[in-house]
């Protein structure tokens, strides 16, 4: 999904942890490389048991734990936004 600003945004909402990571191998990865970079809204936890994120933190790990992750994958939290992760491809 384009947004009117012209980034990709994928929208993790009402998915459960591994529904995600599974969405996020699927569907992020193999367009990474091209469109170099991806907006994941996963919001910020409102919902969650005890207002307490999941999904967020899980799906950093997920991340930082790929295996491209030491090459080609960049994950960082956007200051102006808690509710989503911003996924850059970085050219080795």
């Amino acid at each position: 999904l384009e947004s009117a600003k012209g980034t990709v945004e994928v929208d993790f909402h009402a998915l459960h942890v591994e529904e995600a990571k599974q969405k996020f191998d699927e569907s992020v990865l193999p367009i990474l490389s091209v469109v170099r970079k991806v907006i994941l809204i996963v919001g910020r936890g409102k919902h969650s048991e005890g207002g307490v994120a999941k999904l967020k933190p899980a799906l950093r790990e997920h991340i930082n734990n790929h295996p491209l992750k030491r090459t080609s994958i960049r994950c960082r939290e956007l200051p102006n936004n808690p509710g989503a992760l911003e996924i850059t491809w970085k050219e080795n």
